[in-house]
């Protein structure tokens, strides 16, 4: 007995089944059917050419046309959560770009569709979402404490990329400034880690804790000091963080910041 999976298509092109799924198939089976839908979906992901929403509601043919789109394109544009894991065990790629070089992760934001985002987000989508629609994404009502699969929200991908914006954008909208991940590490962990100063800054403004203690109970001084952000380092300082707290080691950031002096001095790091 076979079962087969329809995939609704967009007016003005036929429905089509996927590769049936045979129950009891073998391994090296399964994977064949696998690499050729992964095939079939690299051939119609070389038509896309998505620009802007705009220009796809304009489009009725061609290849920024919403019916000329891949199975997964199509799947998030319609908002299909059931489908779009479907077709990811297949082995369509969270990771594919349109010709502008967007993602289904950016479709999901562009429409609006908040669970499809955290479904692609746990699914290892990268993350590199424009400011504009993360703005896109909020104003359609989207949850700012949605977390990946290791506990990080939007914000702390934002102030660990150093996006100031979208950083401005998810406060405004509510999002939790001290919101821990899995590692007990804090948006201004992330943003004193990659020295990011302006990040930083917005954060402490918000209320921000800027002694918050996570991983190894290293505080955002240590991993700014650890990682030789000066400007970032400095900020801290001058916003209260303690320079004598310790991590779990023993280690204490005053200890770390003379180490890195006594390491530039020697041109030893």
């Amino acid at each position: 007995m076979e079962r087969t999976l329809s995939v609704e298509r967009a007016p003005g092109r036929r429905t089509e089944p996927l590769s049936p799924l045979p129950l009891g198939t073998d391994p090296q089976e399964k994977q064949r059917e696998q690499t050729s839908a992964e095939a079939e979906a690299e051939r119609e992901l070389r038509w896309l050419e998505l620009g802007s929403e705009a220009a796809l509601e304009k489009g009725k043919e061609g290849a920024c046309a919403p019916h000329s789109w891949g199975r997964l394109f199509q799947a998030v544009w319609q908002g299909q959560a059931s489908l779009v894991t479907q077709l990811l065990r297949q082995g369509a790629r969270v990771d594919e770009r349109d010709g502008a070089g967007r993602s289904p992760l950016h479709l999901a934001v562009l429409r609006g569709h908040a669970p499809l985002v955290h479904l692609l987000l746990q699914r290892g989508a990268p993350a590199g979402v424009p400011d504009r629609d993360v703005e896109a994404l909020l104003g359609h009502g989207a949850d700012p404490s949605l977390q990946d699969r290791h506990g990080r929200s939007a914000l702390h991908r934002a102030a660990a990329a150093g996006h100031l914006a979208s950083v401005q954008l998810l406060v405004v909208h509510s999002a939790d400034i001290n919101a821990q991940d899995s590692l007990g590490l804090t948006p201004l962990h992330h943003a004193a880690r990659g020295g990011h100063m302006d990040v930083a800054s917005h954060l402490l403004d918000k209320g921000a804790q800027v002694n918050a203690a996570g991983w190894l109970r290293k505080t955002p001084l240590h991993f700014s000091v650890e990682s030789h952000h000066g400007p970032t380092t400095e900020l801290l300082l001058s916003r209260g963080a303690s320079p004598t707290l310790r991590t779990q080691w023993g280690e204490v950031a005053q200890d770390l910041v003379s180490e890195a002096s006594l390491c530039r001095e020697q041109k030893e790091c």
